[in-house]
């Protein structure tokens, strides 16, 4: 196997602890014959680390506690090897605890909850969405049919960006891509070339071949290569000899089963395979690095596999069929497909916070941009790490209003000059280091807009729409870097006056309104106070809505100048290159741009699919200029010049 290949190793069964070593019990295994009837964890590890695909996983289904009868549980030596070979590893609970089987559902509450979070229910794409689905959904089993019985499970991928990894095509969205594009540009700044090209080997195969960025990159690194500026990639470890106990003496052989000969298959599920008729863009960079192999061929289903009733034993038998290629491309692709329990319900789209409705008043001697200013009269709302309104203050804030045409308006509100401290402090949850070191930057005054730009303002001004989630009031999305700067060019134009991109510290102190906490509403964030994904919470809060699209600006309570989904929504666009973190960073405001202009840029405020950690005002995320998907946005700053 290579790299863009998934192996999948599942166990389900006991445990033993022999000799300090682990070794999984298959059913006719012997605990009086370890050695000869286990299958060692420290081999499983090292085969599926030398197997050569680069998203090698193990999975075990096994107690991990110390029980008083042999087979009960492994010990932590599977989870060093797990720390040590690089493999994904998924555990159905933490040591010192059993994995339980539950009668009702008719298989154990690991398998339940990981059959879930692969398919419709959980569309867990990632490791990392995986290992939340099952974290959250096995205690939630065993808690509903046993009771005070604790079950959590685990998921060790190192190093972190391995828990980006896509397992699960179907259900990948373009966010869980983009985050692995970040990996892989990231490895490549890095000059990691290895790692940079298995990444972008992901993103072309989660993409299905059509992502121009990975082939742009999979082309220039088979230069370089070619060119002898990097080295070959290096090969995978050979697969280990195994290690053949001493031979029993006649007096200590225990009685074997019959072998039995196996029987043809009465049925199948599956058809003859279909080949590929034309090479992918994977396959033809293979060519062009000298690494070229064979086309795959993609199985076919000759029924919906979502229509069987699929317990853990018939899930093994169906995926013991075939080889480990039919299983990722089979069960990654179908088996969950469409299933009636679990398809996903509506968004309700409800807002439960209620803040004084703003009054505007028309301020006809004051005027900004040529333009008569308006003040708006209105509430904000702070909330405590529950996420209970706390305290309500009345505001007023300045804006001016430009007609893009046929009644189309565009609202720029007014942001004071000042100064705030820029990124988090090291005791601020969840934080990441690239928010580092905190510092203080001076901010001039400037206008932005008071929400993101919307589909009816980029319809206007650039004569197409291309958000996924119509509605002329929901944010535009599906736009790049360039799509915002575009835009900002020609509204810019049309006005006379100077549009652009917010720099980075603009956008944190705008978003901030003189705030320091992780969100300009306080210690969390709540589905009343923002869109993203509430599924998951940031302090004590409870779980909320997860509309799994975009809303409209404007339905959530405002910050205290007056600017509206500055946390969620959309991801929004800024002017500024990526750096890893603030040292050197400008202290006046201005853009930090780099002199590598094909560098990332930076997008802020998270978005309507993403947790509460990435919706922090002090969350900082890039990807290149060309990126476009449904989660990225912008607003659009005007500056106290004209254009000439």
């Amino acid at each position: 196997m290579t790299d863009g290949d998934n192996f999948w190793f599942f166990f389900s069964g006991h445990g033993i602890r022999h000799q300090e070593q682990d070794y999984l019990m298959p059913l006719d295994g012997d605990p009086e014959d370890v050695e000869h009837t286990g299958i060692s964890t420290h081999l499983i590890a090292n085969y599926l680390r030398s197997c050569g695909a680069d998203n090698a996983v193990m999975i075990l289904d096994a107690c991990r506690s110390e029980g008083k009868k042999s087979g009960e549980g492994i010990g932590r030596q599977t989870e060093a090897e797990a720390r040590q070979t690089g493999v994904i590893s998924i555990f159905s609970c933490s040591p010192e605890q059993y994995s339980y089987e539950i009668e009702a559902i008719g298989q154990g509450a690991f398998t339940c909850a990981l059959l879930e979070g692969l398919g419709i229910r959980g569309r867990c794409a990632t490791v990392e969405r995986l290992n939340q689905y099952l974290a959250n959904r096995v205690p939630e089993l065993v808690q509903q049919h046993l009771g005070r019985a604790r079950q959590i499970p685990y998921t060790i991928a190192e190093p972190i960006d391995r828990s980006h990894l896509i397992l699960m095509p179907q259900h990948a969205s373009l966010s869980d891509i983009a985050t692995l594009k970040n990996d892989a540009y990231r490895a490549q700044v890095e000059q990691d070339w290895e790692q940079a090209e298995r990444l972008w080997i992901r993103v072309l195969a989660a993409a299905s071949g059509q992502d121009t960025d990975a082939i742009k990159a999979l082309q220039m690194i088979a230069v370089k290569r070619n060119a002898g500026t990097i080295p070959e990639p290096a090969q995978p470890p050979k697969p280990p000899e195994a290690p053949l106990p001493e031979p029993k003496k006649d007096s200590e052989k225990v009685a074997t089963p019959p072998v039995v000969s196996p029987q043809p298959a009465q049925s199948s599920p599956v058809s003859s395979p279909l080949p590929i008729s034309t090479q992918t863009p994977v396959q033809q960079y293979f060519n062009r690095s000298r690494v070229a192999r064979s086309a795959r061929r993609i199985p076919l289903i000759d029924q919906p596999l979502a229509s069987q009733q699929w317990t853990r034993q018939k899930f093994l038998k169906w995926a013991g069929l075939g080889s480990a290629g039919l299983v990722t491309a089979v069960v990654g692709r179908e088996v969950f497909k469409g299933s009636p329990l679990s398809e996903p319900q509506p968004p309700k789209d409800s807002f439960s916070v209620a803040v004084a409705e703003p009054k505007y008043t028309q301020l006809t001697e004051e005027v900004a941009e040529g333009l008569p200013l308006w003040r708006v009269d209105f509430e904000t709302v702070t909330v405590d790490a529950r996420g209970q309104v706390t305290e309500r203050f009345a505001k007023q804030a300045n804006f001016f209003k430009k007609n893009l045409g046929n009644g189309v308006i565009l609202e720029m509100g007014k942001i004071p000059a000042g100064s705030f401290s820029m990124g988090s402090p090291d005791t601020e949850k969840e934080r990441d280091a690239d928010e580092s070191p905190q510092h203080t930057v001076n901010v001039s005054s400037f206008f932005i807009g008071k929400f993101a730009v919307t589909q009816a303002q980029y319809q206007q001004l650039m004569g197409n729409n291309p958000a996924s989630f119509k509605g002329e009031n929901h944010p535009v999305e599906g736009v790049s870097w360039h799509d915002a700067a575009e835009f900002c060019t020609k509204l810019s134009r049309q006005t006379g006056r100077t549009y652009r991109l917010p720099s980075e510290a603009e956008w944190e102190y705008a978003c901030r309104a003189g705030t320091t906490t992780p969100f300009y509403f306080g210690e969390t964030i709540t589905s009343a106070l923002a869109n993203y994904n509430a599924s998951y919470i940031y302090q004590s809060e409870p779980k909320g809505e997860y509309r799994q699209q975009t809303t409209e600006v404007g339905k959530f309570s405002p910050n205290a100048f007056g600017l509206y989904d500055m946390h969620g929504n959309v991801w929004e666009w800024c002017q500024d290159h990526w750096h890893n973190n603030y040292q050197g960073a400008p202290n006046d405001g201005r853009a930090w741009l780099s002199e590598d202009k094909e560098a990332p840029r930076l997008l802020r405020g998270g978005s309507w699919f993403f947790n509460p950690r990435d919706c922090r005002s002090a969350t900082r995320v890039s990807n290149v200029a060309g990126f476009r998907n449904l989660t990225c946005g912008f607003r659009v700053v005007c500056v106290a010049s004209r254009t000439l």
